[in-house]
């Protein structure tokens, strides 16, 4: 991953206004922590507004696999924290489901922050004002953690790029991991 992190580094660097975006979303989400080592994750389970393709129920089993996956990505998300050095210890979590985004937001996962709000796909946001500086602020919230979570998509892949770091894991490990340490019977959702 470090060689497309200095091809990317190399070719793309953030605008003043996204830079500065970035850093105030950093300091909203993060507070007294902001300026610290931090693990985040992108989960992706499909629901944000415009998306282009939903993601297919053979992927995402409804409910009974969201919530697996948000429990799974929790767990392995705080662990990585946990790994840091003088580092926050709350997992900064960017998802473009919005009710993930609302909960989130209002503290109902023990030790998640994260942007609450409406996700937007980055081709159908305004393409000016704070509605598409916010798509790429959350891009590079995720590209500058120490640790990283990440699901199976291009958004999450562009982040890793970003950020260059080797500190990460895949949601389809943690969940396994999750499911392992329940002593599942089945495994988690696929």
């Amino acid at each position: 991953m470090a060689g497309k992190h200095c091809i990317w580094s190399s070719f793309f660097r953030p605008s003043p206004a996204l830079a500065s975006a970035t850093d105030a979303m950093l300091a909203s989400l993060l507070g007294p922590d902001a300026g610290k080592p931090y693990a985040a994750a992108h989960l992706r389970l499909g629901g944000l507004r415009g998306e282009l393709n939903p993601v297919r129920e053979a992927v995402m089993d409804g409910a009974r696999c969201n919530m697996q996956t948000v429990l799974a990505v929790q767990e392995c998300g705080l662990a990585l924290a946990s790994q840091l050095r003088n580092a926050s210890s709350r997992l900064l979590l960017v998802s473009d489901n919005s009710a993930l985004r609302r909960a989130v937001a209002a503290g109902r996962l023990r030790d998640v922050i994260g942007p609450g709000g409406v996700a937007q796909h980055s081709k159908l946001a305004q393409r000016s004002g704070a509605g598409f500086l916010d798509v790429f602020a959350e891009l590079y919230v995720l590209g500058r953690a120490a640790c990283l979570v990440k699901s199976f998509s291009g958004y999450s892949e562009v982040a890793h790029m970003i950020s260059g770091t080797s500190c990460y894991r895949d949601v389809t490990t943690c969940k396994a991991e999750l499911g392992e340490a329940l002593g599942a019977d089945a495994p988690l959702c696929a």
